[in-house]
C-alpha cells in the first residue's frame, strides 16, 4: 500500500483540504446529523479489574486535554457500529495488565473489526499499542486466530531487576527513558528528539505489522511508536499519559493526536 505522510494542516483540515485527512472537519463545530463531539476511551484490562479499579483519573485526564467529553468503555462491549452511530471522534486505547492469552479470543472480535475497518483516528497506550499491533499482525489478515504478548527478555547474569513484583526475571522498562525519533510525524510537533517519556512494560512490538512505519525507539525496544501508513492509527510503547511538570513531553503528544483527529 502506498504511503500517506500526514501533516498537521491535513489532519485538521486545510483549505485546500477542509475535511481533513480523516475526513473530518477541522475546529470544534459539530458534524450535520451527529451529536456532540465525544472520545472514547477503551479499556483493555479484564472485566472484573475493569469494574473494580475504574478509570476516572484517565477519563478525567483526556478529557482537560481534548476538551471533550470522555466516554470509558470495556474493550468487549465495543463495536464498529457503536463508534460509528455515536460520532466517536477519536479512540484511545488503554494499556492492560492481564496477558492477552488469558483473554478469550472471540473477546476482541469487535474491537479487531473497529481496528481493521473504522476511519476513526486511534491511539493505543502501552499494552493498548502492542494490542493494535497484534490486531494488524499478518496472523490475524483472514480473521482473528491468536493474540499474544511477547517478553523483552530474560534478564542478563547481574543486570538489576527494576520492578521485581512484577514478572521477576524479566527485563522491564520502568520509569523515563529518552525517546528517540526514528521518523518527523505530526505526533511529534513541538518536540525534541530524545523527549522523555514513563514507560511501564515487559512485554514488547517484536514485529512491525505490514503497512505500519516506525516513529520512535529506545535504547532497548526497537518499536516505541508507530503509525498506519495511510490511516491515522497509532500506538505508543511508552506511555503519554503519565507526564509530569518536569517531563511533559507526553501531555504534547497528546494534545498532537487530538489535532490530528480534528478535535483540537
Amino acid at each position: 500500500m502506498p504511503e500517506r505522510l500526514y501533516r498537521q494542516e491535513d489532519a485538521a483540515g486545510s483549505e485546500n483540504d477542509p475535511e481533513g485527512a480523516t475526513g473530518q472537519s477541522g475546529g470544534n463545530a459539530t458534524a450535520p446529523g451527529k451529536g456532540p463531539r465525544m472520545i472514547l476511551y477503551i479499556v483493555t484490562e479484564k472485566r472484573e479489574k475493569y469494574e473494580r479499579n475504574g478509570d476516572h483519573a484517565q477519563k478525567l485526564k483526556l478529557e482537560k486535554i481534548s476538551k471533550q467529553p470522555c466516554l470509558v468503555q470495556f474493550y468487549e462491549d465495543v463495536t464498529l457500529e457503536m463508534v460509528k452511530r455515536l460520532g466517536v471522534q477519536a479512540v484511545v486505547f488503554s494499556g492492560y495488565s492481564t496477558p492477552l492469552q488469558e483473554h478469550r479470543l472471540e473477546s476482541f472480535q469487535g474491537i479487531y473489526e473497529l481496528v481493521r475497518q473504522g476511519d476513526v483516528p486511534m491511539l493505543g497506550l502501552c499494552g493498548g499499542h502492542q494490542l493494535i499491533c497484534e490486531l494488524w499482525a499478518e496472523h490475524n489478515d483472514q480473521g482473528l486466530t491468536r493474540m499474544e504478548g511477547y517478553p523483552i527478555r530474560k534478564l542478563r547474569p547481574g543486570e538489576p531487576d527494576h520492578h521485581a513484583a512484577y514478572h521477576p526475571g524479566w527485563f522491564k522498562e520502568w520509569g523515563f527513558y529518552p525517546i528517540r525519533i526514528v521518523r518527523q510525524d505530526p505526533l511529534f510537533d513541538g518536540l525534541e528528539d530524545g523527549f522523555m517519556a514513563c514507560e511501564y512494560h515487559q512485554k514488547e512490538v517484536k514485529e512491525l505489522p505490514r503497512d505500519f512505519v516506525l516513529l520512535a525507539s529506545t535504547e532497548a525496544v526497537r518499536i516505541q511508536a508507530v503509525r498506519h501508513v495511510s490511516r491515522p492509527i497509532y500506538g505508543t510503547q511508552f506511555h503519554p499519559e503519565n507526564y509530569t511538570d518536569y517531563y511533559p513531553a507526553g501531555r504534547r503528544i497528546l494534545e498532537n493526536f487530538f489535532r490530528i483527529a480534528g478535535v483540537l
